[in-house]
């Protein structure tokens, strides 16, 4: 959502599908926008504090990010630390990633290729 406007079309039932799953579906339109403004953060750092966030599923952001904290030497506030990454809002990332790693501008040429790097290899 920090990239793009994510919106669900319409719901799809089961009985649509043979087998039928045991799940609904949607079709999703996801809106890129043409321009946007940079993040306060690197887009690296930002998929760290992410990724590392959510690889944890239900702990708290200070357990969650333990590992994370203690390389970069940064302590959570409190605050922080007692919610789970699914309370959190997109942009409330930002101030979290700025957090660990401080204020570095992200660089709009190139560097969003850092989320599908790791997984699916070199551009």
């Amino acid at each position: 959502q920090l990239y793009c406007k994510p919106v669900v079309n319409f719901k799809i039932p089961p009985t649509v599908f043979y087998p039928q799953p045991k799940v609904d579906s949607a079709m999703v339109t996801v809106d890129f926008p043409p321009t946007r403004e940079p993040f306060p953060v690197a887009a690296a750092d930002l998929r760290r504090t992410i990724t590392t966030a959510f690889s944890q599923r239900r702990k708290m952001m200070r357990s969650s990010l333990k590992t994370l904290l203690i390389q970069e030497g940064v302590e959570l506030p409190e605050e922080w630390g007692k919610r789970r990454p699914e309370e959190l809002k997109p942009e409330e990332f930002l101030t979290l990633t700025e957090m660990i790693y401080g204020k570095k501008p992200e660089r709009m040429e190139g560097e969003t290729r850092v989320w599908r790097h790791m997984k699916h290899g070199e551009w």
